[in-house]
Parts: C-alpha cells; structure tokens; sequence
C-alpha cells in the first residue's frame, strides 16, 4: 500500500528532522497535557468501573449484582478493567492506567500506520505529532473510558490489513467492535476494499476471502450470543438511550454542521488541506490509499446523523487518525502538484504545524482544562459525598433513582435504578417526557418506589415534599462543555 512516496531531495533531510523533534516534542506535551487532568473521570467511566467490579466478585455481567444488565457499549474494556482488579488493582487504578498506556501507544501506533500509507517518514512523524496533540484525544486519554483502546484496536486493524495479516486484522476489528459497536463500519469498509482489490482478486481464492469474515464473526457473534441469552438482547442499553432514530429532515444540517465544528476544531487547517489536495492535486494518485481512510470518516458521522445520536467528541476519536493521515497526505499531493521549491515546502509543513498546534493550545486551555477542571470539583463535592453517605447511612438493601447511575452505584455500593441504562423498564415511565417533566410527575414511581432519590437541576431542592425530604444539596459547576451553568444535584429520602 502506497500513498504518495517522495524522491530524495535536497530538502528532505531537514523536513525529517524538523518533523522528528516536534513529533518527540508533542509526545511529551501530550503526557504532560493528560497528567494536568488525570482526575478527570466522567460517570460514565464509573460505570464501567462498577460493573468490572461486579465481575471481578464473580456476579457477571451485572451492575447491582443481582439482575443480569448490559449497560455497558464496549463489553471487552469492562472485560479488561475486571482483569485488572482480579489481580489486584482497583477498577479506578486499572482503568486509568490501562488507558493512559493505551493512549501512548495509540501515538506509536499512528506513526507506523502513517509511514505504511504515506511510504515517508517525515510525513508519517508529522501526521503522529498532529495526532499527540489533538486536543479531544488529550482530553479523553487517561479517562478511564474505552476511547484510547478503541482508537489503538482502529489503528492496529488497519495496520495489519495493509501489511495483509488478513486473520490478525479480522481478530483486531472483532476487538474493536466489542469495545465500540460502530468498527464494524469500519470493517466493513476495509473488507469490502479487500473484495475489490485487483491484487485481492488474481491471488486469492473465494474461501480464502471468506477466511477474516469467519474469524471476525466468530469472535463477534461468541458475544452476541452470549448477550442474547443473558440479557435478552444483543445490542446494550446504551444504543436506545442514545439513539432517537431518523431525525426529521430539518435537523439533519443542524447535527452535520455540528459534527463539522467538533472535527474542525481541532483539524481544521488539516480539513482544509485535504480539501485542496482534492481540487487542485492530481486526482489519479493514490485512490485506494486515501479514499478508503476518507469513507470511514465520513461513514461514522452519517451513521450518527441518521440514527439520531447526539454526538460527542468520544465518539469521533476512532475517525481521527485516518482523518489526519488523509490531511497529510493532501498535504503531500498538494506541495507536489504546485511544484514547491524546498524552501516552500518547508514554510508550509511548518505553517500547518504550527496553526494545528495552536488551534489545539487554545482549545484545550481555554474550553477543555476549565470544563475538566469544574468537572472534577463537582464530582468531589457533589456525587461522590452522596455515594458514600448512602455507603455510611442507609441500609444495605436500600434503592436510588438517580440520574447520573456510575458515580453513585460505585461509591455506595446499593442498587440503583434510572431511565433506561441499569433498569430499562423505567424508560416506558418517561416514555415521551423529558427528564425534567418526568420527574416533577414522579414517573419513576409507577416501576418502582425507591428509598432515595437523586435529582439533578437548575433549581436546588425542586422536589422538596412531604414524600421527598432533602437531605444533602451541591453545586456542580459546568457539567459538559456545552452546558456550564450552575447544576444542583440533591439526595432525597423517599418517605413511603
């Protein structure tokens, strides 16, 4: 597989060790940038957590312990962090570390995919570096989410699909796909390019071809069904709660658009290149080595258009190094097809590293670090005195409804319930109500009658009552980065 290999020149020399140092450059930044946000832990990694602790007690796949749940998107990252706390390790300590490796070695793994397509180092150590310090995989990496071995498993697939470890790379792909559903898509582009390769075609026989089908529905449908029999469904709770279905047409620019900005924001001069190389470069180069990069980035968020996901930037993170490598590799056709002498080539390598490195400067520092930063002083002050105060004072078979399930599940060690992720069947309460509406009508009572309530808002003790006492209020400042104003977080006891 070959992109757009460059001829020695005078020049390449020192391309190669501009881009060597800035790319080691980046990479210690990138380590520095995650460990200034290493707390940063999301509710959503909490339950990962709780439930690779319930695994590791031997309970299964449960998040209360008791009832089978499948609330989880990546099985095989619940899988990995239960692992990691069988040998010793708390899931906190397991997960984060797991993926701050994960993360680092994504890095590693994005030079070596970069030099298989672009066939030139320097290239290949620009796209890594642009890659390192890309502000969304900064903020996501050492999470303790599933992102960084997602975006590890994409690379390392694709990796072995271009150097035709056919069965390897159907193994990887299957990994990927239990860890995020959505790298089926990708395999699915990456298999199909098999079929139509003219090499594919002269070299290998049909069962051949049907080899890395197999491996990869072997591995995927073991889980499926397993998930079938043990919960009753093969795709998690997490798909129907975010996932609304065909959108109506006036919304779809709108969920485009917004996609757009979440990639631009911290690509864009690469966007912009790529762009270039497609209107101005020589169309004949390198079809099979860019488009089918370029089919995956485009798949993935017509995907999530079309079935109604509101999409955050966790989920694009798997798209991000092929966007990248098709950027710098728009960058090599462009430089080449307008004839720049060396001097200008240079200049322009230099100018779309040093405008991507300070797009994702600004963004972190300004957007990403405070939102983290609140983040974190809310979940200290706000979620997790209430897991341990149900932990320390409430009996041990008591019941929560709340609407953020990890945190508190994890630190208070009682059941918890809430609309659709652990108990699903709370779903048909709020059936057409938004959050709000549904618990100012108390819907979550018509399933069942919880012995605490959590309820989040805008207005602190909203649902005070005769029912409902209040017991502990906290501020919880800038939940998401699209939403910063003040939220209060209250834990009621439900008088019965």
């Amino acid at each position: 597989m070959t992109g757009l290999p460059e001829k020695d020149t005078a020049w390449e020399p020192q391309l190669h060790h501009l881009t060597t140092y800035v790319a080691l450059g980046c990479a210690a930044l990138f380590i520095c940038l995650v460990a200034l946000h290493f707390e940063y832990t999301p509710d959503d990694a909490y339950i990962y957590f709780q439930y690779a602790k319930k695994i590791a007690q031997g309970k299964g796949f449960s998040f209360n312990g008791s009832t089978p749940s499948y609330g989880t998107t990546g099985p095989l990252w619940a899988l990995l962090i239960a692992g990691g706390t069988k040998l010793g390790f708390t899931p906190y300590a397991a997960a984060k570390s797991l993926d701050f490796i994960f993360a680092f070695l994504s890095i590693a793994a994005m030079q070596l995919l970069a030099l298989e397509i672009l066939r030139n180092k320097s290239y290949a150590f620009l796209a890594a570096a642009l890659f390192s310090v890309d502000a969304w995989f900064i903020r996501w990496s050492g999470s303790g989410m599933e992102s960084s071995f997602a975006v590890l498993l994409a690379i390392a697939a694709v990796w072995l699909f271009l150097r035709r470890h056919w069965i390897l790379s159907a193994i990887a792909f299957a990994c990927l796909t239990l860890t995020r559903p959505e790298g089926s898509i990708l395999f699915a582009i990456m298999y199909l390019r098999m079929l139509l390769s003219e090499r594919s075609k002269n070299e290998r026989t049909m069962s051949d071809r049907l080899v890395p089908l197999c491996c990869y529905a072997a591995v995927v449908s073991s889980w499926l069904i397993f998930s079938y029999f043990h919960f009753g469904k093969i795709l998690p709770n997490t798909y129907y709660g975010k996932s609304t279905g065909l959108p109506p047409v006036n919304d779809i620019l709108p969920a485009v658009w917004a996609i757009f900005k979440l990639l631009a924001a911290t690509q864009f001069p690469l966007i912009i290149v790529c762009a270039a190389s497609f209107f101005f470069g020589d169309r004949r180069l390198s079809w099979h080595d860019k488009h089918f990069l370029l089919a995956w980035t485009v798949a993935l968020p017509v995907f999530y258009v079309l079935d109604g996901v509101e999409v955050v930037s966790r989920y694009l993170l798997i798209t991000l190094p092929f966007l990248i490598i098709c950027g710098v590799n728009g960058l090599q056709i462009f430089t080449r097809r307008l004839h720049l002498p060396s001097k200008g080539i240079l200049l322009l390598v230099l100018a779309v590293m040093t405008v991507t490195i300070a797009q994702n400067q600004i963004l972190y520092w300004w957007v990403t670090k405070p939102h983290v930063d609140n983040f974190v002083i809310g979940m200290n002050n706000s979620l997790k005195p209430m897991g341990r105060w149900l932990r320390d004072n409430s009996e041990e078979h008591a019941s929560v409804f709340v609407p953020d399930v990890g945190v508190i599940g994890y630190y208070s060690d009682r059941a918890v319930c809430d609309i659709g992720l652990v108990t699903p069947e709370l779903g048909i309460g709020f059936r057409g109500l938004d959050y709000d509406a549904g618990m100012l009508q108390r819907k979550y009572d018509a399933v069942v009658r919880p012995d605490y309530v959590i309820d989040r808002s805008s207005i602190p003790e909203r649902l005070s009552s005769s029912s409902l006492v209040p017991i502990m209020t906290r501020q919880f400042p800038g939940l998401s980065i699209t939403h910063t104003e003040m939220i209060y977080y209250t834990l009621y006891k439900s008088i019965k």
